[in-house]
């Protein structure tokens, strides 16, 4: 009944509630790729951590979101363009800071490929 986008949108819900970082992020993908916008997915990481008590995987799952639509050339869908290197900065030092928990190529971020 759903269309793809849709049932992919509340795979990602699903997965936060149930404390799924992993298996979230591979559904982020997935919806951006299935239509979804990258500012939908923000609106479900708030709502779905917050509502099921689980705002401790707020900022991961943000920071996620952030890598995963950088990746997908979405970023400026949630950043204003002259932001966004700072914001992979940020990102960046978060997941470091996680011990690599949503762990970014710093290689990438400071173009030595």
């Amino acid at each position: 009944v759903l269309d793809d986008r849709t049932r992919v949108i509340c795979v990602v819900g699903n997965t936060l509630a149930a404390g799924e970082q992993h298996q979230s992020r591979r559904h982020m993908r997935s919806a951006l790729r299935s239509g979804a916008t990258p500012k939908e997915l923000l609106e479900v990481i708030f709502q779905t951590t917050g509502l099921f008590g689980h705002t401790h995987l707020t900022p991961a799952a943000v920071d996620d979101l952030v890598r995963i639509a950088d990746e997908e050339g979405r970023l400026d869908e949630l950043v204003a363009p002259d932001r966004i290197e700072e914001v992979r900065r940020i990102v960046a030092a978060r997941a470091a800071s996680r011990g690599g928990i949503a762990e970014i190529d710093l290689k990438t971020l400071e173009g030595k490929e």
